[in-house]
Protein backbone atom coordinates (compact mmCIF):
# COMPACT_ATOMS: atom_id res chain seq x y z
CA UNK A 1 0.00 0.00 0.00
CA UNK A 2 1.26 3.48 -0.63
CA UNK A 3 1.10 5.52 2.25
CA UNK A 4 2.82 8.80 0.32
CA UNK A 5 4.38 10.93 3.10
CA UNK A 6 2.90 8.60 5.86
CA UNK A 7 5.52 7.36 8.76
CA UNK A 8 6.09 3.31 8.55
CA UNK A 9 7.81 1.38 11.68
CA UNK A 10 7.40 -1.71 12.41
CA UNK A 11 5.84 -3.13 15.65
CA UNK A 12 5.95 -5.93 18.22
CA UNK A 13 2.07 -5.81 18.45
CA UNK A 14 1.14 -9.39 17.41
CA UNK A 15 -1.45 -9.59 14.36
CA UNK A 16 -4.70 -10.86 15.72
CA UNK A 17 -5.51 -14.69 14.66
CA UNK A 18 -6.38 -14.36 11.29
CA UNK A 19 -10.31 -14.13 11.36
CA UNK A 20 -10.32 -10.65 9.86
CA UNK A 21 -7.74 -11.90 7.14
CA UNK A 22 -10.33 -14.64 6.68
CA UNK A 23 -12.80 -12.00 6.27
CA UNK A 24 -11.45 -9.51 4.15
CA UNK A 25 -9.53 -11.87 2.12
CA UNK A 26 -11.03 -15.41 1.19
CA UNK A 27 -12.37 -16.06 -2.00
CA UNK A 28 -16.08 -14.84 -1.97
CA UNK A 29 -15.54 -11.77 -0.48
CA UNK A 30 -16.33 -9.36 -2.77
CA UNK A 31 -14.35 -5.70 -3.38
CA UNK A 32 -16.04 -2.74 -2.53
CA UNK A 33 -16.37 -1.00 -5.83
CA UNK A 34 -16.73 2.52 -6.40
CA UNK A 35 -17.49 5.15 -9.59
CA UNK A 36 -13.83 6.06 -9.89
CA UNK A 37 -12.35 5.11 -13.57
CA UNK A 38 -8.60 5.96 -14.59
CA UNK A 39 -5.19 4.04 -13.58
CA UNK A 40 -5.75 2.19 -10.15
CA UNK A 41 -6.60 -1.36 -10.17
CA UNK A 42 -6.81 -3.93 -7.80
CA UNK A 43 -7.53 -8.18 -8.01
CA UNK A 44 -11.72 -8.79 -8.68
CA UNK A 45 -13.07 -11.35 -6.57
CA UNK A 46 -12.60 -14.51 -6.84
CA UNK A 47 -10.09 -13.89 -9.79
CA UNK A 48 -12.83 -11.61 -11.23
CA UNK A 49 -11.89 -8.78 -13.06
CA UNK A 50 -9.43 -5.75 -11.84
CA UNK A 51 -11.21 -2.73 -10.56
CA UNK A 52 -9.98 0.39 -11.65
CA UNK A 53 -9.75 4.00 -10.36
CA UNK A 54 -8.09 7.45 -11.26
CA UNK A 55 -4.76 8.04 -9.31
CA UNK A 56 -3.71 11.54 -7.82
CA UNK A 57 -0.03 13.13 -7.39
CA UNK A 58 1.23 13.41 -4.20
CA UNK A 59 -0.29 16.23 -2.83
CA UNK A 60 -3.01 16.51 -5.33
CA UNK A 61 -5.69 14.93 -3.79
CA UNK A 62 -9.35 16.30 -4.50
CA UNK A 63 -10.25 18.54 -2.56
CA UNK A 64 -12.52 16.83 0.49
CA UNK A 65 -12.84 16.42 4.21
CA UNK A 66 -10.19 15.40 6.21
CA UNK A 67 -11.57 13.05 9.20
CA UNK A 68 -9.06 11.28 11.87
CA UNK A 69 -10.17 7.55 13.39
CA UNK A 70 -11.98 8.96 15.89
CA UNK A 71 -14.50 10.98 13.44
CA UNK A 72 -14.86 8.11 11.40
CA UNK A 73 -15.52 6.00 14.21
CA UNK A 74 -18.77 8.38 14.45
CA UNK A 75 -19.60 8.69 10.80
CA UNK A 76 -23.03 7.04 9.88
CA UNK A 77 -23.31 4.02 8.00
CA UNK A 78 -23.83 4.44 4.48
CA UNK A 79 -22.05 4.97 0.95
CA UNK A 80 -19.67 7.97 0.03
CA UNK A 81 -18.71 7.82 -3.24
CA UNK A 82 -18.71 11.09 -4.52
CA UNK A 83 -18.27 12.32 -1.34
CA UNK A 84 -14.35 13.28 -1.10
CA UNK A 85 -13.86 12.06 2.62
CA UNK A 86 -10.33 11.05 3.33
CA UNK A 87 -8.92 9.52 6.66
CA UNK A 88 -6.00 9.88 8.51
CA UNK A 89 -4.78 8.49 11.72
CA UNK A 90 -2.08 6.05 13.49
CA UNK A 91 -2.94 2.39 12.20
CA UNK A 92 -1.39 -1.27 13.01
CA UNK A 93 -1.66 -3.32 9.79
CA UNK A 94 -3.89 -6.81 10.78
CA UNK A 95 -4.10 -8.45 7.34
CA UNK A 96 -2.57 -7.77 3.73
CA UNK A 97 -2.97 -9.51 0.51
CA UNK A 98 -1.87 -7.88 -3.07
CA UNK A 99 -4.12 -4.94 -3.40
CA UNK A 100 -5.75 -5.21 -0.08
CA UNK A 101 -5.29 -4.64 3.38
CA UNK A 102 -6.94 -4.23 6.95
CA UNK A 103 -5.85 -2.22 9.43
CA UNK A 104 -6.96 -1.51 13.05
CA UNK A 105 -6.75 2.03 14.80
CA UNK A 106 -3.94 2.11 16.94
CA UNK A 107 -5.60 3.07 19.73
CA UNK A 108 -7.29 -0.07 20.48
CA UNK A 109 -10.44 1.79 22.01
CA UNK A 110 -11.48 3.30 19.05
CA UNK A 111 -12.79 0.09 17.59
CA UNK A 112 -12.33 0.85 14.15
CA UNK A 113 -11.43 -1.90 10.91
CA UNK A 114 -10.26 -0.11 7.61
CA UNK A 115 -10.29 -2.23 4.48
CA UNK A 116 -8.36 -0.83 2.31
CA UNK A 117 -8.39 -1.43 -1.44
CA UNK A 118 -4.70 -0.49 -3.03
CA UNK A 119 -3.28 -0.03 -6.09
CA UNK A 120 -1.79 -3.08 -7.74
CA UNK A 121 1.22 -1.48 -8.34
CA UNK A 122 1.67 -0.67 -4.69
CA UNK A 123 3.99 -1.74 -2.17
CA UNK A 124 2.38 -4.93 0.20
CA UNK A 125 1.94 -3.98 4.02
CA UNK A 126 3.27 -6.38 6.40
CA UNK A 127 1.22 -7.23 9.25
CA UNK A 128 2.12 -5.64 12.26
CA UNK A 129 3.24 -2.25 10.45
CA UNK A 130 2.36 0.81 11.97
CA UNK A 131 1.23 3.64 9.43
CA UNK A 132 0.97 7.04 10.30
CA UNK A 133 -1.25 8.93 7.55
CA UNK A 134 -1.43 12.60 7.47
CA UNK A 135 -3.79 14.47 5.01
CA UNK A 136 -1.40 14.79 2.29
CA UNK A 137 -1.97 11.15 1.85
CA UNK A 138 -5.54 10.53 2.60
CA UNK A 139 -7.34 7.25 2.34
CA UNK A 140 -10.80 7.99 0.50
CA UNK A 141 -13.50 6.36 2.11
CA UNK A 142 -16.15 4.53 0.20
CA UNK A 143 -18.47 3.60 2.53
CA UNK A 144 -19.32 3.01 6.36
CA UNK A 145 -20.06 -0.08 8.42
CA UNK A 146 -21.83 0.07 11.95
CA UNK A 147 -21.44 -3.60 13.19
CA UNK A 148 -23.65 -5.08 15.87
CA UNK A 149 -20.49 -5.37 17.99
CA UNK A 150 -19.50 -1.71 18.25
CA UNK A 151 -16.61 -2.02 15.66
CA UNK A 152 -16.92 0.43 12.93
CA UNK A 153 -15.82 -0.73 9.28
CA UNK A 154 -14.60 1.85 6.90
CA UNK A 155 -13.88 0.92 3.36
CA UNK A 156 -11.33 3.11 1.92
CA UNK A 157 -8.88 3.12 -1.43
CA UNK A 158 -5.66 4.04 -1.67
CA UNK A 159 -5.74 6.60 -4.44
CA UNK A 160 -2.28 8.23 -4.45
CA UNK A 161 0.10 7.03 -7.30
CA UNK A 162 3.06 5.17 -6.31
CA UNK A 163 6.31 6.43 -5.91
CA UNK A 164 8.72 6.11 -9.09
Amino acid sequence: MDIGAAEVEKTAEPPEDGAVFRRFFEPGTPAVKGSHGGTGAAPGAQGGPAVHWKLFPRGGLPEGTVLGAIEAKSLPAGDYVGKPTYLTGEFIVTAAVKGRAVLRAADPNTKLRVSVECPAESALCVEGMSLVIDASCGLLILRVHQNPDGVTTVFVRDILEPPK
